[in-house]
């Protein structure tokens, strides 16, 4: 097959708006399409295998932990404890709602 050939087909298959709701510059028809895609039970399963097996937990059975090697750097140095300990509690207390 001839290269141009190629080229026109994949070209005409990116123009078809209709199915592509990227390449629609109408705001409204684009979120519509992309509601009716999403009740697709298919997108509801990959979503959960995805996200089950992103979200890995610790020994302790937490998923996160606040990263606080950069507030030592920024905190004064008799505030570090007080404040870390706040932003560990803050933490235990998000997780528990």
């Amino acid at each position: 097959m001839p290269e141009e050939f190629l080229y026109s087909l994949a070209l005409s298959d990116v123009g078809q708006k209709k199915f592509i709701a990227f390449f629609d510059k109408d705001y409204k028809s684009r979120r519509e399409y992309l509601r009716r895609f999403a009740m697709n039970p298919e997108i509801e399963f990959i979503l959960d295998t995805v996200s089950d097996e992103a979200i890995v937990f610790d020994s302790a059975n937490y998923f996160c932990q606040p990263e606080v090697t950069k507030v030592k750097e920024i905190v004064a140095p008799e505030n570090i404890e007080k404040i870390i300990d706040d932003i560990h509690t803050t933490q235990k207390d998000l997780r528990s709602l």
